[in-house]
């Protein structure tokens, strides 16, 4: 089953959590849409969905989800595929347990992303990524994507895992604050296979691409 959603106010994010079952989910923002402050956002789960959003250069401001006992956090918790065209998000701040993104936390598939703003904080304990969290590969193009992270574990600017990525016609600023041992990079931290991963990257040890420092910044930007 497929289905369109035309989306103009935060009550309409919100109705999307109501539709179960559909292969294939097209969301159309129509406007530019604000959360209040003090407003806290549940992920919305679509695992098994294909997820497309096409912002027509609308934007969604001030998303805050802040609950740190759940995974895969973001603006949707889990999806099969993302397809994000033309889409401004401003001032996200995800605080959350583990596998976190801005748009994601989990996509079983592939991401792709062409002419999207991206300005968020992540706070997490593992496994945090600029866009998502974990995928099979993202795709990234024609965007701009300002992160920063206060968080643990693998920490990506665009995803903290996935077999592989591409970055075109972009920039990135990945800002990363840090105090412990950490897989640090500034597209993808763990790259390659993802069967197992997040356990084999809690446990992988100290000396393999990890760094130590009071305060770790690292910055990367590509015009």
């Amino acid at each position: 089953m497929k289905k369109v959603v035309f989306v103009k106010s935060v009550e309409d994010l919100e109705n999307i959590r109501n539709f179960k079952d559909l292969d294939r989910l097209t969301i159309i923002l129509l406007n530019d849409i604000y959360f209040d402050e003090g407003y806290y956002f549940s992920p919305i789960n679509m695992n098994g969905t294909d997820v497309v959003i096409y912002g027509f250069n609308n934007s969604i401001n001030s998303l805050t989800i802040k609950n740190k006992s759940i995974n895969y956090s973001g603006l949707f918790s889990e999806v099969k595929s993302l397809y994000v065209k033309n889409l401004r998000m401003y001032r996200a701040n995800i605080n959350a347990n583990e596998i976190c993104g801005i748009l994601a936390g989990s996509v079983s598939g592939d991401v792709n992303i062409n002419g999207v703003f991206i300005d968020g904080v992540i706070n997490c304990d593992a496994i945090g990524g600029g866009i998502v969290g974990i995928c099979k590969n993202i795709n990234v193009n024609n965007s701009y994507i300002n992160t920063t992270f206060n968080a643990r574990g693998a920490l990506g600017g665009l995803a903290a895992m996935a077999d592989d990525y591409s970055f075109k016609d972009s920039y990135l600023n990945a800002c990363f604050n840090a105090k412990e041992y950490r897989l640090i990079d500034h597209y993808v931290a763990y790259l390659g296979k993802r069967e197992g991963v997040v356990a084999k990257a809690m446990a992988v040890e100290a000396n393999d691409h990890y760094e130590k420092t009071e305060s770790l910044k690292l910055k990367n930007n590509l015009l």
